[in-house]
């Protein structure tokens, strides 16, 4: 997750207080995120295009620049991996439905299990049969921590607002596209490389960020 705060930071400052430095900065920020991992890299484009957002009153188009630069780097590199994955001939290469069973069920996150721990499941791997020998995740924010976030939000300010909206986002999308294929997930399931995100809650990680950063402002 370092890469990951890292962008989520250096974008916010390139956005706050633009320069050309910053902006190169914010845009390496993004690139070096995607090559970590796509789970975090996800996450810290959800804040990106956040900040993105709310400084286009105040920025207009010179606001896109740090997401910009990101995006020059890692829609290109999304392509190519979307194709060595979805190459049958590929050794990673897992069936598609198993990856689509895993992310509509046991591979989500569930609202419940954010407030509260309780979830956990057995993983399929290999087959759809599969049910592995015990697979245990959380997407738990911790209710002492929700409870600071909410102080958080009046003493924060000018950051409230973005921290809370990403946050949001990652939580929702971190709750996969359902067994019934509604929830918003199912919106970019179609974006080169979602169906290879079958661990899902891995995106309450922007959540965690969020609520944490809204709690440290919360002891202002």
């Amino acid at each position: 997750g370092g890469w990951m705060a890292g962008a989520v930071w250096a974008v916010w400052r390139a956005l706050e207080t633009p320069s050309q430095r910053r902006t190169l900065t914010a845009g390496a920020a993004l690139a070096a995120v995607t090559l970590s991992g796509w789970y975090t890299a996800v996450i810290a484009f959800v804040f990106a295009g956040v900040f993105t957002l709310m400084a286009w009153r105040r920025l207009k188009i010179s606001a896109l620049q740090p997401l910009g630069l990101g995006l020059l780097f890692a829609v290109p590199f999304a392509l190519w991996t979307h194709g060595v994955h979805t190459d049958p001939g590929h050794l990673a290469t897992r069936a598609p439905e198993i990856l689509d069973r895993i992310r509509a069920s046991f591979g989500a996150a569930t609202p419940l299990g954010m407030v509260w721990p309780k979830d956990h499941a057995d993983i399929a791997i290999g087959a759809m049969t599969d049910s592995g020998t015990g697979y245990l995740h959380t997407g738990y924010l911790g209710l002492g921590l929700l409870s600071a976030s909410l102080l958080g939000l009046r003493y924060a300010r000018t950051i409230a607002a973005p921290l809370a909206l990403a946050g949001l986002i990652c939580a929702i999308l971190s709750w996969g596209p359902g067994e019934s294929g509604t929830l918003p997930f199912a919106l970019i399931d179609d974006l080169p490389g979602a169906r290879s995100l079958s661990l899902v809650w891995r995106l309450a990680l922007g959540a965690a960020l969020a609520v944490s950063m809204l709690a440290a402002a919360a002891t202002r």
